[in-house]
């Protein structure tokens, strides 16, 4: 999905199903999800991903582990 969203617009119109994966518990989907949604901004003329930034729908999740 990364390298057709690199080339072409084909996976943006998954956006909204798209836009939750950011917040994922799971550490190999949130990632995953960052960086399809940072391939796709070239493809954003509706600004839905400027749109899930503003919402806060994309909260990000840092931990830090005291040894």
């Amino acid at each position: 999905m990364q390298k057709e969203s690199e080339e072409t617009d084909c996976v943006y119109p998954y956006m909204d199903r798209l836009s939750n994966l950011p917040n994922s518990d799971n550490s190999y989907v949130c990632p995953r999800g960052l960086t399809l949604l940072t391939y796709n901004l070239k493809w954003d003329e509706a600004y839905k991903i400027d749109e899930v930034i503003e919402k806060g729908v994309i909260n990000f999740k840092i931990t830090k582990t005291w040894q």
